[in-house]
């Protein structure tokens, strides 16, 4: 018996659905059932009445459910004492970053204070390719991944969340005047870095999607090797640069012109149903309580 048997029982018995408990728990139906399969193969019991058109409770899993849940012996105790019993080892929770995303940055907040309230389970992070990323996701060796929208709008095998607005803004030399910059800047070359194992043809097809989301239009883009080379350019050149500026790979650029741009773009988590580590849905919730994530777009 382990602590996700007991969530996934207690779960579906009180929704009496395994499809809605598997969307509380972030896991598939599938492993909802087998974990029930399980438990009632440890307890010598069958808890559910199974048929087409409806789940019940036996009289064996009504009584297990009172057990587990009285208030004298909470379902938290349960857990506590099962994981005890069953394991001396602390959980563990990787995390995988974009290349686009500074995991020592603004994302870093959310990651810490979710942290603080698990002193017990062993984090670790590490920034990957995006195609490392996916088959590290899928081979179990991360738990959540933290990308971009702009980055997974072909990705269908995993689950996924947003948990934060992006801040995408408009860089512009510093002669730029005014509140909104000039439409005849639009046609200036957009810098992007080619950086890491990305070939600049990648990069390319990444930032002309974006740009493609803004409705922005540019017949030049103009691959540099990092982003002080950007800042470089931007103070030298008729140039601008798109980026995120609160996730992103920068800080901010002194002494440029920067202008917000209106967009709904946002920093997803994504993760694989199949992995039945029951913080993904905590860590998720989180970060969304975290960065005061909303549906609707936030005004500036």
């Amino acid at each position: 018996m382990n602590s996700t048997q007991l969530r996934c029982f207690l779960t579906s018995a009180n929704t009496l659905s395994f499809t809605e408990a598997a969307d509380q728990l972030y896991l598939t139906q599938q492993a909802v059932s087998r974990n029930i399969i399980n438990l009632e193969r440890e307890l010598g019991a069958v808890l559910f009445v199974r048929d087409t058109r409806s789940l019940r409770l036996t009289d064996a899993g009504a009584y297990y459910r009172s057990y587990f849940t009285n208030a004298d012996y909470d379902f938290h105790s349960v857990c506590t004492e099962v994981e005890d019993m069953y394991s001396r080892l602390a959980e563990r929770f990787r995390i995988g970053y974009s290349r686009w995303i500074d995991p020592l940055g603004q994302i870093d907040e959310g990651v810490a204070s979710f942290r603080a309230g698990h002193p017990g389970t062993h984090f670790s992070g590490r920034q990957y390719h995006n195609d490392t990323l996916f088959s590290e996701l899928s081979k179990g060796e991360l738990d959540v991944v933290l990308m971009s929208e702009a980055q997974i709008s072909w990705i269908r095998e995993f689950e996924r969340a947003p948990i934060a607005h992006e801040d995408i803004c408009f860089y512009a030399p510093p002669y730029v005047e005014g509140d909104t910059p000039d439409p005849n800047l639009w046609g200036l070359p957009i810098l992007l870095n080619a950086a890491w194992d990305w070939t600049y043809f990648e990069w390319r097809q990444m930032v002309l999607k974006e740009m493609d989301h803004l409705d922005v239009t540019s017949d030049r883009v103009v691959s540099l090797p990092n982003i002080q080379s950007i800042y470089a350019e931007l103070t030298l050149g008729d140039c601008v640069v798109i980026i995120d500026d609160r996730f992103g790979n920068v800080s901010g650029f002194k002494n440029m012109r920067r202008f917000h741009i209106d967009s709904s773009t946002r920093v997803f988590a994504l993760w694989d149903r199949q992995n039945e580590t029951p913080l993904i849905g905590d860590f998720v919730k989180h970060l969304q309580g975290a960065f005061g994530y909303n549906a609707a777009k936030p005004t500036a």
